[in-house]
């Protein structure tokens, strides 16, 4: 838990209550005074005695009745309530206060200055005369208190500590905020906070409980970070005598979360669905939300939006009352079989809504739930189906025809609008249930097929081992019997049940295809259609894609801290980072992408708050849109090769200070590098040919080659930069390795360093220089082995060399060889001899280190000078 502090001098009153009327206390309460009303109150007292009135609460009529009589005459009435301007004080020897009556409630005809009578607890500490004037006189504590005179159980009372000086701060007795507080996602509100007492430090330490949900600054400015709920507590930075603990309060901080534009809840770590703030008239809800499952769509939470297409996602469960309620462009609905209940009103007025597929599972549609759905024409029922609520289909006056399904349970007349026609089979308990209601039905006895029908998707992209419900979304022909047979081309990929139910088994894509169980009148075949399902793998912590033989990183499952991403994934290059793969991550701190990665997602690493360090691949060309909004990193080494870095995808990365940019940079998106504040300067590279809106926004120098593209983009842009001027660097080539696979056999000798060579253009020989990584030869057993070699030079290039040696068998009737083919007696000499050759260092802390060498570049630039000159 973080914590933050606020800190304002102001002095300040705190009012108390005292009552002996049931409810009066939360009555009074309305009525006490702000702090900034008693700063200077005392002045108030001294020059006009009517700067504190009568204040006679508003209340409902029973509380009225109960405790105020009103009286028709002069008889005084006393209060049933007072309230002093302060309830404790701390004083230094001689000091003096006015202690006020600031309110009352109750009374009538009655005088504040001749009814109260003041009392102490301890005259010889401190005393009080008949006005409320108090003085501190010893070292100790009294109690003053305010009694009205006539009604004695009314009273208030001020707690007095005597020292012999006054204490230097005081601070407040006690601390209110607002009990409830509700934001949405990324919204701020400073919370208001009162003070009692007479507090001189109002210092303040804030906390939250919950930062995922809510963060508080220093000065109480509470800023929505997720869906959820949090405490947000304000305690002060210390105590007064007398008091048992610092003054402190708090306030439930609901927030209402945001995903692509849909606002959403959090309860029981499930997801509801509140309403959408974006501008798609296609929507597709999604079935989770960072992880957690979306079950319910809130009442009211799309009511008149203007969707034309709707899917509603596998999972959802509730969807409330007049949830859609007047979509009056709604034409395409696609309902999940997880629910079972359509709300009331749900769909109510969706007036352009032809075709309705109610899935199987769903048993009660609600009263109203597709009234006045003017252009419905078709509407599937199904099996499941128990309870059809009144007018749930009233005022649809295309709907001619209703085929019900066998075992209703309960309907109303007015459920359909008396023209339409209402289908049951013969002998069915609906048959039965529309006898009792006194409905008129017509009976059906032979199977119509559909003419045509369409599935609830087209196309849909699942992972390794996830579900998907298809299921029959509309159809022609006025069918009695919508059966479908369901089939898939690839059960390697995806599997079908004989319900619809989609599993996805392994990466790939498979079609699948759900046919009517007959042919329709005037037909050759059954009616079908169609879904192309894409399944994304899983290995390991990946989910992937794979397209012409590359992979695509989609999802990131794991919890690692430090992550490599592996070069290859299922036998196949890893060739791009996909979109949000790794995004609100906040348990990754380094990440290193492998060489081979080509691309990387827009807002694939967004919002890794506690990711520093990154290693980009050589391989890179594109750096996509918000790819590292928000994230920790301190230093960037864009690798030569990149060309493209996309808006936003830097931005907000608060630590970074330092940025290098390739040669091969062309373009550089808006807001780039914006709200960097650690970045104050920059060195271009000479190709840039387009910069967006701010993409350099911030950057206090910009350094840029007299003449070059990018001199005049920056032109363009309106960018004030100075020049710099390059001395030819120096270059440095890498060295590299001679050495070729080797075959023994069982007992040979064998010198891991023989035949092997190493030099470089700059430093020539470089044998003596070579390094064994690895060596994991045993010559004693059988076995195909490996030899890894490496070499730096002066100037810290490096590479490595790997060999393969082959260890065959002996063959009893032939004479073993050495590794340079000749014959051997056989030796029993001990083969640790052969541990010792030359060269051969297996010892694991050498070998990490020289694994970290590698990071390093291959190319050392040197030498360079930069010459400055301010642009004019």
């Amino acid at each position: 838990m973080k914590t933050s502090k606020y800190s304002k001098v102001v002095c300040a009153g705190l009012i108390a209550v005292s009552t002996v009327v049931p409810n009066m206390q939360q009555r009074i309460n309305a009525y006490e005074v702000d702090e900034t009303d008693i700063v200077s109150e005392e002045a108030q007292f001294a020059s006009k005695e009517s700067s504190v009135s009568e204040v006679v609460p508003t209340t409902d009529a029973t509380q009225e009745t109960e405790n105020v009589t009103v009286q028709q005459n002069d008889e005084v009435v006393y209060p049933t309530g007072i309230t002093i301007d302060n309830t404790l004080l701390n004083l230094g020897i001689g000091d003096e206060k006015d202690i006020r009556v600031v309110s009352w409630s109750g009374a009538q005809n009655w005088d504040k200055n001749t009814g109260i009578s003041w009392s102490s607890s301890n005259p010889e500490i401190v005393s009080v005369n008949a006005n409320g004037k108090i003085v501190a006189l010893r070292n100790g504590e009294a109690i003053i208190t305010a009694t009205v005179v006539g009604n004695p159980s009314v009273s208030a009372s001020c707690m007095v500590y005597v020292s012999d000086e006054a204490a230097e701060e005081t601070y407040p007795t006690r601390l209110t905020l607002a009990s409830t507080k509700k934001l949405d996602e990324g919204e701020s509100e400073k919370l208001s906070v009162g003070y009692g007492g007479s507090p001189t430090n109002k210092e303040l330490i804030w906390t939250t409980s919950d930062e995922n949900v809510a963060k508080v600054s220093e000065d109480g400015t509470v800023t929505a970070t997720g869906a959820g709920t949090a405490i947000v507590t304000a305690t002060s930075v210390g105590k007064n005598n007398g008091q048992e603990e610092p003054a402190s309060a708090s306030c439930t901080v609901t927030v209402t979360g945001l995903y692509e534009g849909f606002k959403y809840n959090v309860e029981n770590n499930e997801i509801t669905i509140t309403g959408y703030s974006g501008s798609e008239t296609s929507i597709q809800i999604p079935a989770t939300i960072h992880g957690k499952q979306v079950t319910k769509i809130q009442d009211n939470a799309f009511t008149s939006k203007k969707f034309a297409s709707v899917v509603i996602p596998e999972g959802v469960t509730t969807l409330g009352k007049n949830a859609f309620r007047a979509n009056r462009s709604l034409t395409q609905l696609t309902l999940p079989s997880t629910i079972s209940v359509i709300g009331q009103g749900a769909f109510s007025m969706c007036e352009s809504l032809v075709d309705v597929v109610i899935p199987e599972g769903v048993t009660q549609i609600s009263t109203d739930a597709f009234n006045d759905c003017e252009s419905l024409v078709n509407v599937t029922l199904p099996k499941s189906l128990k309870t059809i609520g009144s007018n749930a289909f009233a005022d649809c006056t295309s709907l001619t025809t209703i085929k019900l399904p066998d075992n209703l349970q309960s309907i109303t007349s007015t459920s359909f609008e008396k023209t339409v026609t209402i289908q049951v089979n013969e002998g069915s308990a609906t048959a039965d249930l529309l006898d009792e209601r006194n409905i008129s039905y017509q009976i059906i006895n032979s199977e119509i097929y559909p003419t045509t029908i369409g599935l609830n998707e087209d196309e849909k992209t699942l992972t390794q081992g996830e579900t998907f419900q298809l299921r029959l979304n509309s159809y022609s022909g006025n069918p009695t019997n919508k059966d479908l047979i369901w089939s898939t081309d690839n059960e390697t990929v995806a599997t079908v049940d004989e319900n619809g139910l989609v599993t996805a088994v392994g990466e790939g894509t498979a079609v699948i295809t759900g046919t009517s169980v007959g042919v329709a009148p005037g037909a050759t075949e059954p009616a079908f259609d169609t879904c192309t399902i894409h399944v994304e793998g899983v290995e390991g912590d990946y989910v992937y894609t794979v397209t012409d033989g590359n992979v695509t990183i989609e999802d990131y499952l794991g919890t690692d801290t430090e992550i490599v991403i592996p070069s290859t994934i299922a036998g196949k290059p890893v060739t791009e980072i996909g979109p949000m793969s790794f995004w609100m991550d906040d348990n990754m701190t380094s990440v290193v992408i492998p060489e081979g990665v080509t691309t990387i997602g827009k807002q694939a690493f967004n919002g890794n708050d506690n990711l520093a360090n990154i290693k980009l691949p050589s391989t890179l060309k594109t750096i996509g849109e918000r790819a590292f909004w928000g994230t920790a990193i301190t230093e960037l080494n864009v690798p030569e090769g990149v060309t493209s870095i996309g808006r936003e995808a830097f931005n907000s990365c608060k630590e970074l200070s330092s940025v290098t940019l390739p040669e091969s940079l062309t373009y550089i998106g808006p807001n780039a590098f914006n709200s960097c504040p650690s970045l104050n300067e920059i060195r271009l590279p000479s190709n840039i040919i387009s910069l967006g809106t701010n993409a350099l926004r911030g950057f206090d120098k910009i350094y840029v080659k007299e003449g070059s593209t990018t001199e005049t983009a920056l032109k363009n842009g309106g960018y004030t930069y100075s020049y710099y001027t390059d001395v030819t660097p120096i270059t440095n080539t890498v060295p590299s390795i001679i050495a070729e696979d080797v075959i023994l056999t069982v007992g040979d000798q064998f010198d891991p360093m023989k035949n092997v060579q190493a030099s470089d253009n700059e430093d020539g020989d470089l044998t003596d220089q070579i390094k064994v990584l690895e060596n994991t030869v045993n010559v004693e057993k059988p076995g195909i082995y490996s030899l890894i070699y490496y070499v730096e030079d002066v100037q810290g290039a490096s590479c490595t060399k790997t060999i393969k040696v082959t260890v065959n068998a002996k063959e009893e009737s032939k004479p073993s060889s050495d590794q340079n083919g000749n014959k051997k007696e056989e030796s029993k000499k001990s083969t640790t001899d052969t541990k010792k050759t030359k060269g051969t260092n297996t010892g694991v802390g050498l070998e990490i280190g020289l694994f970290s060498s590698l990071i390093g570049s291959s190319v050392i630039g040197a030498g360079i000078l930069s010459m400055l000159k301010k642009k004019k």
